[in-house]
């Protein structure tokens, strides 16, 4: 049931109290509170990408002197490559990084720019991060650069270049993907700390400088993986490809459920791990799995088998289709202890729009700001972090382009509800509104829902699709049998891979 246009936005405002007369509200998304992430500078590029219990937020900043690592904490921001200790940092040469993910503890997993001296050239790379608060609270540490770790990757760093730190948990679990040698293959990886410490070198010093603590996590069979969650269990999840024999070169989402301190087995011998679980798809091709809460309950984005794009949920071996907001493609990107769910969503005109999935029903968080909020003039395109006080984070743009900029949605409490429907109420009296809105959202001030896919009215499926982004990890698997999915998390700047359909 939805509402009609002259009792929408009182709806959408006052949540409970119209909650008998707009079931879809009650049971999905409240009205929100926008908050500004400061960034110290205007005229740049920036986005926000995740966001852990305490509304620490992490993502980006692009400015005159470089594209940097963000931090943000009570709206207020920090420039985490001005650090002291990741300036310190030898390694990290370049002015260029970005932040992925934040744990509770404040710990920072990313991805860095660093300059190496390889025999005849001189090459630019990625390689991953982690960074202990102590760069953000405490700069006395006692030897200079401790408190951030270079990961590096599976092999010779002047042949295997790159790797991204996507996700850490609560219990010191960081994933993410790294090149093995030849830099053809990329690879999931598992870091652990041993004795406080996240880099171990090989003992032989003629041995390539791979860190000893980053584990393997193998594929499907096939000859590609990435992990792109993990929750405080240490389960991972991402995607791989299938074996060779398994044409085209499909991949699937994996869920791996470690087998004490193992995440690697392989008893028969057929490169596949054994405790890599394959989570199948919506009925096309491929799948990614994103993120994943501590119920194990899995979010990403899944090929449909009418070869579009949808964000699904996997819990207990069922992978649900989330749907879209009326049109083709959508992608999950993370859930909560409670499981609501963030991502992006194309509406009915093929536009991209930030949604947030709740009991059932997905909401554009464009048309979910409590009265009296503004945008603006912004777009939300996509949500990318959600805390279990359903707090939000993701980016907006303006319409006709300009620079992403980095938004957070914190839920509304009864009493904002109640103070923004005595000034709706107020304002209406003054306008001799009788039941009409001066709120913003949709159509006559409701919320956007959108339902499950198979009960979505048909749109049209040459619609364009507008709005997109050029971010990494989040173009997504299925706009027909050559599209390119990116290997990295969260719009890495350069590193792109072309993926056969």
């Amino acid at each position: 049931m939805r509402p009609n246009n002259l009792t929408a936005c009182k709806c959408a405002i006052i949540g409970l109290a119209c909650a008998s007369t707009w079931p879809q509200v009650a049971q999905g998304s409240p009205p929100y509170i926008n908050a500004t992430l400061d960034q110290n500078t205007s005229g740049v590029g920036s986005r926000a990408y995740d966001i852990n219990q305490y509304g620490q937020v992490v993502g980006w900043i692009a400015g005159g002197s470089g594209h940097h690592a963000a931090h943000w904490y009570n709206e207020q921001f920090t420039d985490v490559n001005d650090t002291t200790h990741f300036m310190l940092l030898q390694d990290f040469t370049i002015d260029i990084a970005e932040a992925y993910a934040i744990s509770d503890g404040d710990q920072v997993v990313g991805t860095a720019q660093t300059r190496l001296q390889c025999p005849g050239r001189t090459i630019d790379v990625w390689h991953a991060f982690v960074m202990r608060p102590a760069v953000l609270t405490d700069l006395a540490t006692p030897i200079p650069g401790d408190a951030i770790t270079e990961l590096w990757t599976f092999g010779n760093p002047c042949t295997a270049y790159n790797s991204v730190a996507t996700a850490i948990s609560n219990a010191n679990h960081v994933v993410g993907w790294a090149d093995v040698n030849n830099a053809a293959t990329i690879r999931a990886f598992l870091v652990r700390p041993q004795n406080g410490v996240w880099f171990v070198p090989p003992s032989d010093p003629n041995d390539d400088y791979v860190n000893q603590l980053m584990v393997d996590l193998g594929t499907l069979g096939g000859a590609e993986s990435a992990a792109h969650g993990v929750n405080d269990a240490g389960v991972i999840v991402g995607y791989s490809y299938l074996s060779n024999n398994n044409p085209p070169a499909r991949y699937h989402a994996f869920m791996i459920t470690p087998a004490g301190d193992t995440w690697f087995a392989d008893a028969n011998s057929d490169g596949a791990n054994d405790l890599m679980l394959d989570l199948g798809t919506l009925g096309g091709h491929n799948s990614w799995a994103r993120a994943i809460n501590n119920s194990n309950q899995v979010v990403g984005e899944s090929d449909t088998a009418d070869f579009n794009t949808h964000a699904f949920l996997w819990s207990g071996g069922v992978m649900t289709d989330l749907g879209t907001l009326g049109g083709r493609s959508s992608s999950a990107a993370a859930i909560n202890e409670q499981g609501h769910v963030v991502g992006w969503a194309e509406n009915a005109a093929g536009q991209r729009r930030a949604f947030v999935w709740i009991n059932g029903v997905m909401t554009d968080l464009n048309s979910a700001l409590l009265f009296g909020q503004s945008l603006g003039g912004l777009v939300l395109t996509e949500a990318r972090g959600i805390n279990d006080a359903g707090q939000i984070v993701g980016f907006a743009s303006r319409p006709g382009g300009g620079e992403s900029r980095p938004f957070l949605f914190t839920p509304a409490t009864p009493a904002q509800i109640a103070a923004a429907a005595a000034a709706e109420a107020a304002l209406n009296e003054a306008l001799g509104n009788s039941g009409g809105s001066s709120g913003s959202g949709g159509a006559g001030g409701q919320p956007i829902v959108g339902t499950p896919a198979n009960l979505q009215g048909g749109s049209d499926p040459n619609a364009p699709v507008a709005g997109q982004t050029s971010d990494a990890t989040l173009n997504t698997c299925g706009f027909g049998t050559a599209a390119i999915l990116p290997v990295t998390l969260a719009g890495l700047i350069g590193m792109r891979r072309f993926r056969p359909r």
